[in-house]
This record gives C-alpha cells, structure tokens and sequence, in this order.
C-alpha cells in the first residue's frame, strides 16, 4: 500500500477481491495526499491504523466484505472532507463506524453535516 501512497495524482483507489491482502495496514506519512474514494472488497484485513492527515482529501469510503475487520480508524473522522462512509457485510466495523459518525456530527464545521454513514445490513 505504500507504494500506492506514493501515486502524486491518485484520486480513486479500488481494491477488490482480495486486492489488498494482509491483517494489518498502518498508513504513511505522505500517501495518498490526492485521494478522494477508497474502496476496499473482500480482503483479511483485521487492524488499520491511520489519521485524518493521512487522507485529507478522503471524500468517500466504502468498504464491502471486510468481514475480519474489527474497527475503521477513529482518526478518520478528523477529515473535513469525508462524506460518505459506506459498509456493506462488514460487521465487526459497524461500531467504530457509529462512533465516527457521532464525532462528526460533535463538529461545528458545516461541512460535517453533510456526512452520511451507510450499514448494510442494518444492525439488529
């Protein structure tokens, strides 16, 4: 995944199908200072760390079939751009996702309000 941080005009980043293999992705300083959607499908990852500076153009995140991953970075929720944060068959993450969805709406930037948070299926 480094390398692909290291892409200067990567906006749009798909990896699916057990495109991106590994339990455990901590982000770089530096990457993906470009990117703008992110979209993860069916891979092992377990454990991600990263912060809203490691993303700061992050618009949309979508992650479908992650079904070992236990939490979304909490940091992300730092991103004043993100909009959408959309999980479909990742259970695990569905709180963590909640407990970003709730700092966003703690900010007092306006663009915060516009962030929707996406769960499928729909917690019990």
């Amino acid at each position: 995944m480094s390398v692909l941080g290291l892409l200067e005009n990567l906006e749009v980043l798909k990896l699916k199908e057990k495109a991106f293999m590994g339990k455990y992705w901590e982000a770089q300083d530096g990457g993906f200072r470009h990117l703008e959607v992110l979209h993860i499908g069916r891979t092992d990852l377990v454990s991600w760390y990263a912060l809203g500076h490691h993303f700061p153009r992050l618009r949309r995140l979508e992650l479908k079939n992650c079904e070992e991953l236990q939490d979304i970075p909490s940091g992300l929720a730092d991103i004043p751009t993100l909009r959408l944060l959309d999980l479909h068959r990742t259970k695990l993450a569905a709180t963590s996702a909640k407990r970003i969805e709730a700092k966003k709406k703690q900010q007092k930037d306006p663009n915060a309000a516009k962030f929707k948070l996406s769960i499928f299926p729909p917690s019990e």
